[in-house]
């Protein structure tokens, strides 16, 4: 819990592990769909195929092509164990997680909490709304995070208030208080914007 502002401690239910052998921020989300987190390779090839299907709206995202082909190379790695180059890498990646999978993403960091929506789909129901917590930990490592129902997050990344289109832009309507919570609560050491890269 250390790695995380203090603040949300009391907001945390379970803290959720999973093997560091570099595939960690992709098992993690293998383990939210409802895969083993084994599945980490269909979660690296489906990301990847996301960016490879929209390029122009990535080099939006990422700040140009050179930054889409090096996190493309990053997915492309199906050995058992993944050098630093082939990590998940924030909060590039939160972008498309969030679209791929038509998911909330949440990035907590002792330094970095953002929240991601998905950039072109227009949001279900709330009640059908499903959060990814990732926490990232020890500089190198992603875990899995249960917030409570009420807990605040981070206020959402300014390239997707920038960049998504007009038919998602309900999915933050829900959330706006507890993103002004979180920023009530957030000290001066906690960034909450998304041009900086953790690693």
């Amino acid at each position: 819990m250390s790695e995380f502002p203090p603040f949300l401690s009391p907001f945390i239910r379970n803290v959720y592990d999973v093997i560091g052998d570099g595939h960690c921020g992709f098992r993690v989300v293998a383990m939210f769909l409802g895969m083993s987190h084994e599945g980490w390779r269909e979660v690296r090839n489906n990301l990847l195929l996301e960016i490879e299907q929209r390029p122009e709206e990535y080099q939006l995202l990422f700040y140009g092509l050179d930054r889409v082909e090096e996190v493309k190379r990053s997915l492309k790695c199906q050995s058992s164990y993944a050098d630093k180059e082939h990590w998940m890498t924030m909060p590039e990646m939160g972008f498309v997680i969030a679209s791929c999978y038509k998911v909330i993403v949440v990035h907590i960091s002792k330094n970095q909490c953002l929240t991601f929506f998905p950039m072109r789909d227009p949001p279900p129901p709330i009640s059908a709304h499903r959060i990814l917590s990732l926490g990232y930990v020890k500089g190198c490592h992603f875990v899995g995070l249960d917030f409570t129902p009420d807990a605040p997050l981070p206020p959402v990344a300014l390239s997707w208030s920038r960049y998504h289109l007009d038919a998602a832009s309900d999915w933050v309507t829900s959330y706006m208080g507890r993103m002004d919570r979180f920023r009530s609560l957030a000290g001066p050491n906690v960034a909450m914007v998304d041009v900086i890269d953790v690693d």
